[in-house]
């Protein structure tokens, strides 16, 4: 079914609005995947307060011009299923490797993570580098090693000012 030039301009909106606010953007081919299976992921992506929605490419390069995320737009072709993660960095990756994992049909095309532009191929590494440095982060937290320090910082690694004291021995 056809859209019409309102309906475009609201999805335009909708999603520059959550590009704005967004922290990292990942970029998915779901064609042959179930619908069951999609709406599974809608309801993980709600709860790692992940933005998630089917855009067509025209309209997806026009909600992500002026944003950090522009950069994928030269490389938008096919079918596009796009994850903006609003709180955590790695959340949208996660969420996209564990989906991918259950479901062969699923492929990864893209993501910008840090200002950075990746090939799907990398996403693996790169949730898995985050959610190792978040427990890294626990670790020292919990052996209460600069606790004044560590309470409001950020918890991804984009964060440069991660070392450990000297060890006594």
């Amino acid at each position: 079914m056809p859209l019409n030039r309102e309906q475009k301009q609201a999805i335009v909106e909708k999603v520059s609005a959550a590009a704005r606010t967004a922290v990292s953007v990942v970029i998915a081919d779901a064609t042959g995947v179930p619908v069951n299976e999609l709406t599974k992921l809608r309801r993980e992506a709600r709860a790692a307060q992940v933005y998630l929605h089917v855009v067509r490419n025209t309209l997806l390069a026009r909600a992500l011009a002026g944003s950090e995320f522009e950069q994928v737009n030269p490389h938008l072709a096919g079918s596009s299923l796009v994850a903006l993660a609003q709180a955590h960095p790695g959340a949208g990756a996660r969420l996209f490797v564990d989906f991918a994992k259950r479901n062969n049909n699923f492929n990864i095309k893209y993501f910008v993570f840090e200002g950075k532009f990746h090939e799907g191929s990398e996403m693996s590494a790169v949730s898995y580098d985050i959610s190792k440095f978040k427990c890294r982060l626990k670790l020292i937290r919990n052996f209460g090693y600069g606790q004044a320090s560590f309470q409001d910082a950020p918890l991804y690694p984009g964060w440069q000012h991660f070392s450990l004291p000297p060890r006594i021995i």
